[in-house]
């Protein structure tokens, strides 16, 4: 489950400033490159006093925060699972519920039935989920999430540009003059 990034790049930040990531998407760290960018945009901002160093330090931590949490999506999305061990765990379970009828009829007799099918039930249902869980990209809502974050960050740009956060003008204990 890969997704080339590119073209949801040229859509969010425009095609002429989608075309300096181009070296990100030829690196075989994806994520770490784009939290270096993103923190030597920050530095730049930084020195040219668009920005006051709380907030950097605040922006800083972010991008930390950001480059850790992909690292360790990149570790679960990178870890097989030995398609071996799926089969044998089907395999037993199938083994377990044939001859479960046969440990349950001389307690149950007739009960032994639909005790025997809800089992089977429940059973076959945690098995499909563990199998559907050793891949959660493919079915977590990935999509809908990411298009939530690019709504708030695309909001939070716009109160930027308003001067809703503006932190250059502050007083004394850091609290803002109005």
């Amino acid at each position: 489950f890969r997704v080339d990034p590119l073209a949801n790049l040229a859509r969010v930040l425009g095609a002429a400033k989608a075309a300096e990531y181009e070296a990100a998407a030829a690196s075989t760290n994806r994520p770490m490159t784009l939290c270096a960018a993103a923190s030597a945009s920050l530095f730049r901002s930084l020195g040219g006093g668009g920005m006051s160093p709380i907030m950097h330090g605040q922006c800083e931590a972010v991008v930390m925060e950001m480059a850790g949490v992909a690292g360790g999506c990149e570790r679960i999305l990178s870890t097989p699972i030995p398609i071996s061990y799926t089969r044998h765990t089907s395999r037993s379970l199938m083994l377990w519920l044939i001859t479960l009828p046969f440990a349950l009829w001389p307690l149950m007799n007739l009960a032994t039935i639909p005790a025997v099918c809800l089992i089977t039930y429940v059973m076959l249902g945690i098995d499909e989920i563990g199998i559907q869980i050793e891949e959660p990209f493919c079915i977590l809502p990935v999509k809908p999430l990411a298009a939530a974050a690019e709504a708030d960050v695309r909001a939070l740009n716009a109160q930027l540009h308003m001067g809703a956060f503006d932190y250059s003008t502050s007083t004394e204990g850091g609290v803002e003059s109005g």
